[in-house]
C-alpha cells in the first residue's frame, strides 16, 4: 500500500527511469519500517560490552526481548533486531483513553521505540500507569491523524517513560 505523497513530476521521472514495476516495489518498500536499528556506542564513555549488557538487562523486563548483537562491519555499533510487520486490528482495541504523539515519535514507535514524554502532544484526562490506550499520530496538517495501535501505558517505574534518561 503506497501512502507516500510524491510530487507528480518526481513520480513521473522515477517511473520513467526505473520502470513501473520497479517503482511500485520501491514505493511499497519505503512504506515499511526497517526491522533493525543500529546504535553507535561512544567508546570514550563506555565499552560496547557495557552497553550491550545494559540493553540486555533493560530488555529482560520487555516481552519479547529484542535481539542485540554487534554490527558485523562496525565494531563500535550494536544492532537491535525488531519484529514485524505486525498486523493490528483496530476493532479489537476497544479503549477509551487516547495518547496523541508527534509524527517523529510515531515513526520511532513504528521502529519499536517506546513513547517518550517529548513526543506526546496530548492525552486523555485521568490517564494512569497500566491503562490501555489508543496511540494516535499527528501526521501533518492540522486535524489529520492516523490511529496506530492499542497499547498499555507503562508502569510508573518504567525506565522508558521519562523525559531524558541516558542509558549510561
Amino acid at each position: 500500500m503506497d501512502s507516500i505523497s510524491w510530487d507528480p513530476q518526481v513520480a513521473a521521472f522515477l517511473e520513467a527511469a526505473l520502470g513501473a514495476e520497479v517503482f511500485a516495489r520501491m514505493r511499497a518498500a519505503l512504506c515499511v519500517p526497517p526491522l533493525s536499528t543500529c546504535l553507535r556506542v561512544n567508546t570514550l564513555k563506555c565499552t560496547v560490552q557495557d552497553v550491550m549488557q545494559q540493553l540486555h538487562s533493560v530488555a529482560k523486563s520487555s516481552q519479547p526481548a529484542p535481539g542485540v548483537s554487534t554490527h558485523p562491519q562496525l565494531p563500535v555499533a550494536l544492532l537491535l533486531k525488531g519484529t514485524g510487520p505486525n498486523h493490528i486490528d483496530p476493532a479489537a482495541c476497544s479503549v477509551s483513553m487516547e495518547v496523541v504523539i508527534s509524527r517523529r515519535a510515531g515513526e520511532a514507535v513504528l521502529r519499536g521505540a517506546q513513547v517518550f514524554v517529548p513526543g506526546v502532544l496530548a492525552c486523555s484526562a485521568g490517564l494512569a500507569a497500566g491503562d490501555r490506550v489508543a496511540v494516535t499520530v499527528a501526521v501533518g496538517a492540522q486535524g489529520r491523524y492516523a490511529i496506530m495501535t492499542g497499547a498499555t501505558s507503562p508502569p510508573a517505574n518504567c525506565p522508558y517513560f521519562c523525559m531524558y534518561q541516558p542509558l549510561l
